[in-house]
């Protein structure tokens, strides 16, 4: 993705990336390894093959085109090299029903 402009009157509003990816491992390790809600979260946590992908669209177009995109990545790869992928969508699909609509078509 291009690099945000400090003209962008959005870009005050969007969380940075990493920010993103160190709170979505956080609440990974504590909500869903602390309450052992999958037994195989754990090792993959702690492992490089943990591959967490921020898509900073905004639209349903945008979030479409990364989640393709890294179905193809995942299906290229060793499961050594990506075992597990999150796609975190921090600027889009911000209402549950949104997102199950989304899904909805995904599938």
């Amino acid at each position: 993705m291009p690099p945000e402009s400090e003209g962008d009157p959005l870009s005050a509003l969007k969380p940075a990336r990493a920010e993103v990816e160190r709170k979505t491992l956080r609440w990974v390790e504590a909500f869903v390894v602390g309450l052992n809600l999958c037994p195989f979260a754990r090792p993959v946590l702690a492992s490089d093959a943990l591959r967490v992908t921020v898509c900073e669209a905004i639209g349903d177009e945008g979030v479409a085109e990364t989640l393709v995109a890294e179905i193809e990545l995942i299906q290229k790869a060793s499961e050594s090299e990506v075992a597990t992928t999150l796609v975190v969508f921090p600027n889009a699909l911000q209402e549950f029903n949104d997102y199950l609509v989304f899904l909805d078509v995904a599938q």
